[in-house]
C-alpha cells in the first residue's frame, strides 16, 4: 500500500515537472497555413490580446475605425515592411497609453491594460520588430 502511494506521489510530481517544462504554445494567424509567417503570438501575448484588444481589432468588430487601424489576424500575412510599421504603431500606442481609449476604459474599467500587460505586449512587439529588421 505504501509503495503504491509513493508511486502515485512520484508520478504526480514527475508529471508536474514535465508539464511545467513544456514549451509555451504559440498561435499563428494566417489565411494560408502553408505560408511561412513573419510573426507568431506566444500564449502570454495572446492572452492579453484576447482579453483586452480583440474585441475592437478583429474582422467582425462593430467599430470601423478600430477595425481599419489594426486587425490582429492580419499581422501574420503582412509583408515585413508593413508588419514592422504596424508593430511600431503598436509600440507607440502602448508608450502613449492610448489603447484602449479612455472612453472604453471609462465604460469598461477592466479593459485597462495593467503595467504587466503593457510590458508583455511592448516587449513582444519590440523584439519582433528588431528581429524583422535584423537587429535581434
Amino acid at each position: 500500500m505504501k509503495s503504491t502511494l509513493n508511486f502515485l506521489v512520484f508520478a504526480g510530481f514527475f508529471t508536474l515537472i514535465i508539464v511545467g517544462a513544456a514549451p509555451k504554445a504559440e498561435v499563428v494567424f494566417a489565411s494560408n497555413p502553408e505560408q511561412e509567417q513573419n510573426i507568431a503570438f506566444p500564449e502570454n501575448v495572446m492572452a492579453v490580446i484576447d482579453t483586452k484588444c480583440m474585441g475592437c481589432h478583429k474582422p467582425d468588430a462593430k467599430n470601423e475605425k478600430s477595425k481599419a487601424k489594426l486587425q490582429w489576424v492580419l499581422l501574420a500575412d503582412m509583408e515585413t515592411e508593413e508588419l514592422v510599421a504596424k508593430l511600431d504603431a503598436i509600440i507607440e500606442s502602448l508608450e502613449e497609453g492610448s489603447m484602449p481609449p479612455e472612453g472604453i476604459v471609462a465604460k469598461y474599467p477592466d479593459m485597462k491594460l495593467t503595467e504587466a500587460e503593457t510590458k508583455t505586449l511592448k516587449d513582444w512587439a519590440e523584439s519582433n520588430a528588431d528581429r524583422l529588421l535584423g537587429d535581434g
